[in-house]
């Protein structure tokens, strides 16, 4: 029995429903584009841990530089209701992830930014919330800020304009690419995509 490829359109493009991720020229660039960033360490994290942009929403104490681990297990939404509100992770479920020396690298980068920031504001620093990526004055980000922000940088610094949900794509293509012979689901778990 032969199996015969479905009937497709006359304007049928195999390459529209393609994830896109980015060449490893392109997050060179980036890399070195964002070094003097003020997004620069979320970026770093974000293309680093495959992270959600609702679940950068982390606070110190579920970064363990000593075990090497980030512990993912809440995330950030804003509703015209409700506005800022913490809620569990997309697929309710709690994850640690090892993390790279330059995660750590860029997450003590952040820390001396903020310390900046803590001491030109004093008391007007929101110091409460305990937030790793977090607006000058302590406060939470806007969850859409990664997503009204990179594609601008992308296009500014030269390469392709894509969203900062590519990050993840690209995390997971790396993983995949490298460790599928040994656990095909690692990098479906790594990033809680369904399988």
């Amino acid at each position: 029995m032969v199996l015969l490829d479905p009937e497709q359109p006359d304007d049928y493009d195999p390459d529209e429903e393609l994830v896109k991720v980015f060449t490893q020229d392109e997050i060179t660039t980036l890399e070195e584009k964002a070094i003097d960033n003020p997004h620069g360490p979320l970026l770093a994290v974000a293309l680093r841990t495959g992270m959600r942009r609702e679940e950068l929403l982390l606070t110190w104490d579920c970064v363990n530089e000593k075990e090497g681990t980030i512990f993912i297990k809440k995330a950030l939404s804003v509703t015209k209701e409700k506005g800022y509100r913490i809620k569990p992770t997309k697929n309710k479920q709690k994850r640690k992830i090892e993390a790279t020396p330059e995660v750590f690298t860029a997450l003590a980068q952040q820390s001396k930014m903020q310390a900046a920031h803590k001491l030109r504001l004093g008391e007007h620093y929101r110091k409460d919330l305990n937030l790793v990526f977090c607006a000058e004055d302590g406060y939470y980000y806007h969850p859409n800020m990664p997503t009204r922000w990179f594609p601008n940088f992308c296009e500014k610094i030269g390469i392709t304009r894509l969203t900062s949900h590519c990050l993840r794509h690209y995390v997971e293509s790396q993983v995949m690419g490298s460790v599928l012979i040994f656990c095909p689901n690692f990098g479906l778990f790594l990033l809680e995509h369904s399988p």
